[in-house]
C-alpha cells in the first residue's frame, strides 16, 4: 500500500470515521512551504492551517524557489498573520524561542 491508502486500515479503526480522522491526522504533522506556487501554498494553509506550515528552502540545491520569503509575501490569499507564522513564528513557537 502507498500514500493515504496505507493509512486506511488505521483510520477505519477510529470511531469518528474516515473523513474526520484524516483531518485530525493532518493536524498532527507540520509542513514546509517548499511547494513552488502561491496557489499550492494557499491550498496547504487552507487544509492544515497556517500554524502548521513552516518556511522551507531547497538551499543549497538549485531546484526550488530562489526566494521562499518572497513567494510567501506575494501570496495574496494569505493574511499578514498567516505569513508571519510561516516566515518564522511557527518555528519560534515549536522551538520555544518566542
Amino acid at each position: 500500500m502507498r500514500g493515504t491508502n496505507a493509512l486506511s486500515p488505521i483510520i477505519e479503526g477510529f470511531p469518528l470515521g474516515r473523513k474526520n480522522h484524516r483531518r485530525l491526522l493532518l493536524r498532527q504533522l507540520y509542513y514546509d512551504s517548499v511547494i513552488y506556487t502561491g496557489a499550492t501554498l494557499s491550498s496547504l494553509v487552507e487544509k492544515v492551517g497556517s500554524d502548521h506550515v513552516l518556511l522551507g528552502t531547497d538551499y543549497p540545491f538549485d531546484m526550488g524557489e530562489a526566494d521562499p520569503v518572497g513567494l510567501i509575501s506575494k501570496t495574496r490569499t494569505l493574511s499578514r498573520t498567516a505569513k508571519e507564522q510561516v516566515w518564522g513564528g511557527n518555528a519560534a513557537r515549536l522551538l520555544g524561542i518566542q
